[in-house]
């Protein structure tokens, strides 16, 4: 159980690290994951099914996660 505790610690500590962009603003790495899937979807044809998708994905991790 300690060993699960001390990975699980490890683990929060790496995800929650904020990383400086280029901007210098500071956002954690999931943040970072949705700028990229939004900035991929823009690289898809307009009516992409795949590409809208991954801008909505974008739009949902930016008001919090919340569903409604």
């Amino acid at each position: 159980m300690e060993k699960l505790q001390k990975s699980m610690t490890v683990y929060i500590k790496s995800v929650s690290r904020r990383e400086e962009t280029a901007g210098g603003e500071k956002m954690l790495p999931i943040a970072h994951m949705g700028q990229v899937m939004a900035h991929h979807g823009e690289d898809f044809e307009p009516d992409s099914e795949f590409g809208n998708c991954l801008i909505c994905a974008y739009n949902w991790m930016r008001k919090g996660w919340t569903v409604g």
